[in-house]
Parts: structure tokens; sequence; C-alpha cells
């Protein structure tokens, strides 16, 4: 036997969840127990950030599953057994598998879409309040990046030494970016050598003095090098860049990166030096508009 599917308890709880998860507990949770449906899937997708699109689903099921979902996906509340939106707003959707059991009887299909219409209003409310919140975000960060843009562009025209430039220019792509382990190298051409201008790392703490030259044979498996004779940007693990580079792992170039970015410095067709950023933190990673960011500063060094 269902127990009654609806009532003003389940209804306050649904309009009083604050975000897309609790959502979509409250309601898989609820369908289930009230004994109208077998292992109710939510699926959903909003973005959160400017780079971004995330997937996420209650219970967990793998990225293959939710594309299938999502393809197969209608707006037609009264069609049960197919996968439903709740809510689409621009990209972001939310979509429920309710999976009903097979002797519903009208009175239950009845309240079963009675709960996807109420269930719909909400889903349709937290996606925008998500929406708003992101563009929020977004607009934050325009304005700290034109920011940052005006203070790189003013750099130069500052009369100090280069390391306290250095130093500037660090302090400012920390503002926008992870920049725990920032390095800038000047780099010839010709000889292949390279000087570390500045250099911080969280891991590999041993000072490097910018005076000292590396030639290539010291830096024959060096990421960095083999980007700088690329001539363009490089991102990814240190494991995927070596691989892509064909180098061979050197304990002595340093520890393994979970994100590497670099982008080489040009005059005209010439290398000239790079800027590198680096993490060893899963949570710490890089966009592509810290790619557009870190680009930005290399052609106004």
């Amino acid at each position: 036997m269902c127990k009654t599917p609806l009532n003003n308890t389940f209804i306050k709880q649904l309009n009083s969840a604050q975000d897309l998860q609790a959502f979509a507990v409250l309601v898989c949770s609820y369908l289930d127990e009230s004994g109208i449906a077998n292992k109710t899937v939510c699926v959903w997708q909003a973005p959160f950030n400017d780079d971004n699109i995330t997937h996420l689903s209650y219970p967990t099921v793998e990225a293959d599953e939710i594309l299938a979902i999502q393809q197969v996906a209608q707006d037609d509340f009264s069609k049960f057994s197919t996968p439903i939106y709740l809510a689409q707003q621009q990209d972001a959707f939310f979509i429920i598998q309710v999976n009903p059991k097979k002797s519903l009887s009208k009175e239950h299909k009845a309240l079963l879409l009675e709960i996807l219409n109420s269930a719909s209003l909400q889903a349709n409310y937290l996606l925008a309040k998500q929406q708003t919140e992101q563009q929020k975000i977004v607009l934050n960060r325009s304005q700290q990046l034109q920011k940052a843009l005006f203070d790189i562009s003013n750099l130069a025209y500052l009369e100090q030494d280069s390391l306290t430039l250095f130093k500037k220019l660090h302090e400012i792509i920390g503002s926008l970016v992870y920049a725990e382990n920032f390095f800038i190298v000047r780099f010839n051409q010709i000889t292949e050598s390279m000087h570390f201008l500045y250099y911080e790392d969280s891991v590999d703490k041993e000072y490097v003095d910018p005076e000292i030259e590396f030639d290539k044979e010291q830096l024959a498996e060096s990421i960095t090098l083999a980007m700088l004779r690329s001539k363009q940007p490089a991102w990814g693990s240190s494991d995927e860049l070596l691989k892509k580079f064909k180098l061979n792992f050197e304990k002595s170039l340093g520890p393994d990166s979970i994100d590497w970015m670099g982008i080489p410095m040009l005059e005209g067709e010439k290398v000239v030096g790079g800027i590198i950023l680096q993490s060893y933190l899963p949570d710490k990673r890089y966009k592509h508009a810290d790619l557009n960011l870190l680009s930005f500063v290399a052609e106004h060094i």
C-alpha cells in the first residue's frame, strides 16, 4: 500500500530547500519512501563558475548515465515512465527519473502529478537563484580582473628593481588565480639556456639564484624548456605534459604537479621568456580564464 503521497509537511520542506542537492535528496527520498516509486533519480546541470559546467546527481550516477537520461528526458509530466524536465534555464536543467510502481491507481497518479508540479516550481526557483548568484560572482570577478589588468599595465612605469616588480606582479596574479607556485624565466633562444628571474614554490623551496644560467643539457627533460621550444602555451598535469613532449621524469627538475600552466613570452617570433603556474593540490586547478590572464601578463612584462 502507498502512504499518502502529498502532505503539508512535505510541501513546506520542498519550499524551504536552499539548494539543488538538498532539493534532490528531499524529492527522491519522499517518492521512494511513500511507495509511489522505486529508485528515483535526480540529475542536474548548473554553471558553477565562468568556465565550468558541473553535472550532479542524487543518488550518484556515472556521467554517461546522466547523459543518457538527458537525451531521453521530456517536458510532459504525465509520462511518468520517462525522465522528466522539472526545470530548464539556459544551459541549466533539473531532471527527475521517477520509475513509478506499475500498479499505481488513478488517485496516486494524480498525486504524483501534483508532486511533480510543486517540485517544478521550486526547481525553477533554485535554478534561477543559482544563476543570479553566478552572475554576481562573474561580475565581481570581471571588476577584479579589470583592476588587476590596469595594475599590471602600470607596473612597467614603476621605477623599482626587478625583484620588487615581480613580487608585485605575483601578488596581483595571486588575487585572481591560485599562484602559490609561480616563476618567470628569461630564455635565450639561440643557446636554449634560461635564468629563473623569479621563483616561488611551496614544495621545492630551494632558492634559485636569478644570476645562474641553466643550459639545455641541464634542462633536457624540462617541461618549461619544451614549452618554450614549442612557442605555444602548455597546460595539464606534469604526467600529461611529459607524455605530450615525450620527456622523462627527472626528480632534480622538481616534483610532479597536479596542474601546470605555462605561457611563452614573445618578441615578434622570438621567444624571450616564460611565465609558469603550477599546483600540487587536487582542489586547486586552472581554467581557461586563467590561461587568458597569464597570456595577458606575458604580453605586458
